[in-house]
């Protein structure tokens, strides 16, 4: 009977360290700056053909026919390998409706949206890099037209220097509302760590 008595504490505190180092790389409270290009010629191009065909062509869209804009995240680590991070982002463009034909930065509105998405890394914030998947979804609203659209993509995380991480990103935005286009997305940011930083108990 005394050994279970002394076993159990010992085992209490061992799965407590291992829980502990487990998420010692898991990303504390982050917030980010982005700069973001919309493209939706290239989109359409490969909707209607395929992505073998657009790059043989030439057909892929420059950044100079790319619509600008920028974007605010907040992320969390939710285990070593998988973040969690909402965006807010704002861009002023034509944005093409599907059943429409509007003219080149005809009618340029402010476009807002917000999305949720899960990144899931192949390493941990201890690599200085790490490429992640990311998968979640968004809402928009557009010159009074509501949309919700999922975007799935690649990504690269760089970890610069003390929770100071540069984000590199590219998705695929397909539609789930009527109002919603499809439209790739690329993102070029900063996020640096404003929680306090959790210490390994042992």
């Amino acid at each position: 009977m005394k050994k279970w008595i002394i076993l159990i504490p010992a085992l209490g505190i061992l799965f407590t360290t291992i829980a502990q180092e487990k998420n010692l790389y898991r990303k504390n409270h982050t917030l980010g700056v982005h700069f973001t290009l919309h493209d939706f010629e290239s989109a359409a191009l490969l909707k209607n053909s395929s992505l073998s065909d657009v790059l043989n062509k030439g057909d892929w869209s420059n950044i100079s026919e790319m619509n600008p804009g920028f974007a605010f995240s907040y992320m969390k680590g939710l285990t070593n390998n998988l973040d969690v991070m909402a965006r807010l982002g704002y861009s002023n463009l034509e944005y093409p409706r599907p059943g429409t034909n509007p003219g080149i930065n005809s009618n340029a509105k402010a476009l807002i949206e917000t999305d949720v998405n899960l990144n899931i890394k192949l390493l941990s914030d201890k690599y200085w890099v790490s490429p992640f998947i990311s998968l979640g979804a968004g809402a928009s609203q557009w010159n009074g037209y509501y949309a919700a659209y999922f975007p799935t993509g690649l990504g690269l995380q760089l970890n610069l220097y003390d929770e100071v991480f540069g984000l590199v990103q590219a998705q695929y935005r397909l539609p789930i509302t009527s109002n919603a286009n499809n439209n790739l997305f690329y993102s070029f940011g900063l996020g640096a760590n404003i929680g306090k930083k959790k210490e390994v108990i042992v």
